[in-house]
């Protein structure tokens, strides 16, 4: 039987980060609004939001 690996509390999130996020993350920093950085990587502003909300959730921060 395989031992099980203890990750610290608090660190769970970031073994699921999802990478494209930070690329996500850079561009919405760069453009400052959903809608521009849409239209920068091709995708939908309802698809954006959904990203910008994943981030939110995975940093913590309402703000962001």
């Amino acid at each position: 039987m395989k031992k099980q690996k203890r990750v610290p509390q608090g660190m769970q999130s970031w073994e699921r980060l999802d990478l494209n996020l930070l690329k996500i993350l850079c561009i919405l920093i760069e453009e400052r609004s959903v809608t521009k950085a849409a239209e920068r990587t091709f995708v939908t502003r309802s698809a954006m939001s959904k990203s910008l909300q994943r981030l939110r959730e995975m940093l913590d921060d309402p703000l962001l």
